[in-house]
C-alpha cells in the first residue's frame, strides 16, 4: 500500500488530498517507473473514503500523465520522472477483451521486483473477526484472580485445567474419549512432531504424497527416513503404504491438504488394519485433524482416534487456524505406551506454553466462547470461499474469456481452493499472476516422488475481505485470459 493519508481536519476535498500525495511520492522517487498502484477499491478502503474519489484522483493524475492504465489490470507509474535504463522493467504482451468482446493486444511494462497488491497465502486468518475483548477480559480476569503459579513455568504435560476441558471438547465434538492425562499440549504442531520422532524412535515414517512438506522435512532433520505415498480420492494408497517399511504413517483423514480430500470409511479401517497387522512391532497412526473445523458441506466425520480399537492412533491438532496463527499452541493424544515412555524422558522438562495463555485458553473455551467463534468463522470463511469461487467462475465483471482457461476446484473444507490449468504452466499461472499484483501458490511444492495432474495453484482467501477478494479475482481472470 503507497504511503499517503488522509487528514481530515484538512478543509482541502480528500480527492485532492489523495492526488497530491501520490504526485508527491511520484516526484520524490518513492515510485519507480511502471509500479503498479494500488486498486480503486483497496486504497479506499485503506485511506476510508469512498472509491469514487479515489477514482477522480487516479483520472487527474492519469490526465497529467504521472499515471498510465492498462484495462482492467490497474494503473501505473509513467516513466515521465524516470529514467527507463535504470528501471527493472520486464515487457509483456497481453491478450485482453475490450468492453466490446474484440481481443486487443496490450503490451505492459512492469517493475519485477513490485510489492504484491494480493497475498493469497495459505495460513493467514481473519483477524478482524477475532474476539479481542473477550480474550482481554478473560486475561484480566486470571489476574485478577492471584491464583497460586501463575507466573511459573507449567507442568510437562501441560495446565491440567485445559487438558481437561480438551478432552471434554474432543468427547463432545469429535467422538474421542481420551484420558486428560494422555494429552500434550506444546509450542506448535511442529514442536510435538520433534518430540514426538525421539519418543517414538522409528527409523521410517511414511506420509502422503502430495502432503505436508514441512514434516516431511522436518523428520528428514532428525535423520528419520521418509516415505512419500501416493494418494487417490479416499485416502492414501494402503498397498503401497504396507511396502513402505514404515512404522508409523502422517496423515490428515479429515481434510487433506493439498488437495482437500476425505479419506472414506474403509479406507480408515484399512489404515487401522495395517497399524495392528504388524506382529513384531507396534505401528503407529498419527492423524492430524487438519482443518475440520471449517467443514462447509460436510457432516463431521468420525476420526481415526474415535475408531481405534488398539491404541495405535496419535492424534494431533491446534489452534493455529480456528484462532491464531500467533497462539502457538497445539496438543497431542498418546497410546498408553508411548505416553509411558514419555513421562519417563520428559518429566524433568516445563511445558513449552505459557501458563497465562493456557489458562486464557482454558477459560476461552470453557465459557463456550471458542465454539461460538468456530461457528462464527465457519460462516465468514464460507462467505469468502463462495466470494472468490463466484468471481472466477460465474460473475460477469466484463474481464471474463468466454472460455476460461482454468478449473477451480472446491474442497469441501479448510481455508483455500485450488485452481487446475490445462493451458498454462505452473510457472506461468504464477507468473501472470504475479504480473497483476497477486501472488499465488504452485501447488507443486506440497509434491515429493508424484506430480500434480495438472499444472495448479492454491490460493488462501481467509485473510481478506470479500472486497479485495472480488478485486483479485478479477485480477486474476485478466492474468489467466486468453
Amino acid at each position: 500500500m503507497i504511503n499517503i493519508s488522509i487528514d481530515y481536519d484538512d478543509k482541502r476535498p480528500y480527492f485532492e488530498q489523495v492526488y497530491y500525495g501520490i504526485r508527491n511520492i511520484i516526484e520524490n522517487g518513492e515510485l519507480s517507473t511502471n509500479a503498479r498502484l494500488p486498486s480503486k477499491r483497496a486504497l479506499a478502503t485503506h485511506l476510508k473514503i469512498s472509491q469514487g474519489t479515489v477514482e477522480k484522483a487516479y483520472g487527474q493524475l492519469l490526465a497529467e500523465g504521472y499515471l498510465f492504465s492498462i484495462e482492467r489490470s490497474g494503473y501505473f507509474v509513467s516513466s515521465t520522472f524516470f529514467d527507463n535504463e535504470n528501471a527493472n522493467e520486464v515487457r509483456r504482451d497481453w491478450n485482453l477483451p475490450d468492453n466490446s468482446g474484440h481481443i486487443m493486444t496490450y503490451t505492459q511494462t512492469y517493475n519485477a521486483a513490485k510489492n504484491y497488491d494480493y497475498d493469497l497465502r495459505i495460513g493467514d486468518v481473519d483477524e478482524s473477526f477475532f474476539p479481542y475483548s473477550i480474550w482481554n477480559r478473560l486475561q484480566r480476569q486470571i489476574i485478577s484472580s492471584k491464583k497460586e503459579g501463575l507466573l511459573k513455568s507449567s507442568e510437562y504435560k501441560g495446565n491440567e485445567e485445559l487438558r481437561n476441558q480438551l478432552a471434554e471438547h474432543l468427547r463432545q465434538h469429535r467422538g474421542i474419549v481420551v484420558d486428560p492425562e494422555c494429552i500434550i499440549l506444546g509450542a506448535g504442531m511442529e514442536y510435538l512432531m520433534s518430540l514426538l520422532s525421539d519418543i517414538l524412535g522409528i527409523a521410517t515414517f511414511a506420509c502422503e504424497d502430495p502432503g505436508n512438506y514441512i514434516m516431511h522435512e522436518l523428520l528428514k532433520l532428525q535423520r528419520r527416513k521418509v516415505v512419500p505415498v501416493p494418494i487417490d480420492k479416499d485416502g492414501i494408497i494402503i498397498e503401497t503404504l504396507a511396502k513402505s517399511g514404515a512404522g508409523a504413517v502422517l496423515v490428515k483423514p479429515s481434510h487433506h491438504f493439498p488437495l482437500g480430500n476425505v479419506m472414506s470409511i474403509d479406507r480408515k479401517k484399512e489404515i487401522l488394519s495395517w497399524a495392528k497387522d504388524d506382529h513384531h512391532h507396534k505401528r503407529y497412526i498419527i492423524e492430524d485433524d487438519f482443518d475440520y473445523e471449517f467443514r462447509y458441506s460436510l457432516r463431521p466425520m468420525p476420526t481415526l482416534k474415535s475408531m481405534d480399537e488398539d491404541d495405535c492412533v496419535i492424534y494431533m491438532n491446534s489452534f493455529t487456524r480456528t484462532i491464531a496463527p500467533s497462539l502457538r499452541l497445539a496438543y497431542m493424544i498418546l497410546p498408553y505406551d508411548v505416553m509411558d515412555r514419555y513421562e519417563t524422558a520428559f518429566e524433568v522438562f516445563s511445558s513449552s506454553v505459557s501458563e497465562f495463555e493456557q489458562r486464557t485458553l482454558n477459560l476461552f473455551i470453557e465459557g463456550g466462547y471458542y465454539e461460538r467463534h468456530i461457528n462464527r468463522m465457519r460462516k465468514e470463511y464460507k462467505k469468502k470461499r463462495e466470494c472468490l469461487v463466484q468471481v472466477l467462475n460465474y460473475a460477469d465483471y466484463n474481464s471474463a474469456p468466454k472460455h476460461l482457461n482454468y478449473h477451480v476446484g472446491m474442497p469441501k473444507a479448510g481455508l483455500s481452493l485450488f485452481l487446475s490449468s490445462n493451458r498454462y504452466t505452473e510457472d506461468e499461472l504464477v507468473r501472470r499472476a504475479a504480473d497483476v499484483g497477486v501472488r499465488v501458490y504452485p501447488i507443486s511444492k506440497y509434491y515429493f516422488d508424484t506430480k500434480p495432474k495438472q499444472p495448479a495453484v492454491l490460493l488462501g482467501y481467509a485473510g481478506y475481505s470479500e472486497d479485495d477478494l472480488r478485486d483479485a479475482g478479477v485480477l486474476l481472470r485478466t492474468a489467466w485470459a486468453d
